[in-house]
């Protein structure tokens, strides 16, 4: 009987002893650490640059980091996003843009399209600026090569949420991400 015991006691303590151990946690992707995709009007806005995440950060002293502005009756469906970081003394914006928007739908951004897409690096007081790079809806030149599309998947102005992804790729190595630059994974989800 002793022996059983023992031998029960042991299995027990062999046993807690390797469940107190720590266990190896997986690190966090850089996706994860993305806002979700939402459609609930979270105010959140999120990417991946070259496989860094880039979300909006810091204050300029004059506009919030995070805005858009939706206006269904100006150009068929007008839609900007604005948003910027501040690291180290630079900011870094990004904006997604486009008319002839009032359903979820997918918006190609390349030369001619009505989407387009502006991102810019410059001092925070904006008095030098280091990288701009734009594609243009009227303009066929298209110098940075820039492709991609913001793909709404809500689109509702009687709960005033407006939601959805984009990817965006460019050439600048002037930005200081490498070239090409890829934007990928991007989310926003916004409530009006």
């Amino acid at each position: 009987m002793k022996r059983i015991t023992i031998m029960i006691i042991s299995v027990f303590l062999l046993f807690i002893s390797n469940s107190c151990k720590k266990t190896k946690t997986d690190p966090v992707s850089p996706t994860d650490q993305l806002p979700a995709i939402t459609q609930t009007g979270a105010n959140t806005f999120g990417c991946l640059i070259n496989g860094i995440v880039w979300m909006p950060k810091g204050y300029d002293g004059s506009f919030s980091n995070s805005r858009i502005n939706i206006d269904p009756t100006f150009v068929d469906g007008d839609m900007t996003i604005r948003v910027y970081r501040i690291i180290d003394g630079l900011k870094y914006n990004i904006t997604l843009a486009s008319d002839s928007i009032k359903n979820v739908g997918t918006y190609l951004i390349k030369s001619n399209s009505r989407a387009f897409f502006v991102f810019g690096k410059y001092k925070s007081d904006l008095s030098i600026e280091y990288c701009s790079v734009y594609s243009s809806d009227y303009n066929t030149n298209n110098p940075f090569n820039i492709n991609g599309f913001i793909k709404v998947t809500r689109y509702d102005l009687v709960n005033k949420i407006f939601s959805g992804e984009f990817e965006i790729t460019f050439n600048n190595t002037a930005c200081g991400f490498g070239d090409p630059v890829k934007i990928t994974s991007g989310r926003f989800d916004y409530k009006l």
